[in-house]
């Protein structure tokens, strides 16, 4: 990425940045209690069913169900929240270009080998407006998607628009 080609630079204040963060976490905190939920749901159902159709072995499905249930939800408990670019802290910088970004010091590019830009939207997250940057990279189980958000500065919503469209005819 060279500063030549910069779409835009965004300076992010330090208290913009923390409601973004909080907010960021906040969706992953959801997200990662839902994902607990379908699996508790999934526990449940599979030893009930064993342990209606042989009653013999119906203390064990108990047992085992109920260890599940509690090694899933200690572990959500317990498990630090995934690595984020979203750190509260200083006064944040976000360069972009048609190469890639860089939010809070991370370099995120989708022009190296096996990787690729697959989408550029806006959303409404909560009353803020965030811009999603969609990377697909080549892994050994396949392709990966990251999915990067980056707060639009309230003064900078027609040039997040600008970004959108440029991305989106670049992607056609």
């Amino acid at each position: 990425m060279s500063g030549e080609k910069l779409l835009t630079i965004w300076e992010h204040s330090v208290d913009e940045w923390n409601r973004f963060c909080l907010a960021e976490k906040a969706l992953e905190g959801k997200m990662r209690w839902w994902a607990i939920r379908v699996i508790s749901f999934f526990i449940v159902l599979f030893c009930g069913v064993f342990a209606v159709l042989d009653p013999k072995v119906a203390t064990f499905m108990i047992g085992l169900g109920s260890a599940l249930l509690a090694f899933f939800w200690f572990i959500n408990w317990v498990a630090p929240s995934g690595v984020s670019m979203a750190q509260p802290g200083d006064k944040v910088t976000t360069y972009i270009s048609p190469d890639g970004i860089v939010v809070n010091g991370a370099l995120h590019t989708w022009t190296s080998f096996g990787s690729a830009l697959d989408g550029v939207g806006l959303l409404d997250a909560g009353g803020a407006r965030v811009l999603e940057f969609n990377i697909s990279y080549r892994t050994n189980q396949g392709r990966q998607t990251h999915s990067i958000h980056i707060p639009v500065p309230p003064d900078e919503e027609e040039s997040a628009g600008k970004i959108v469209e440029y991305f989106v005819k670049k992607l056609e």
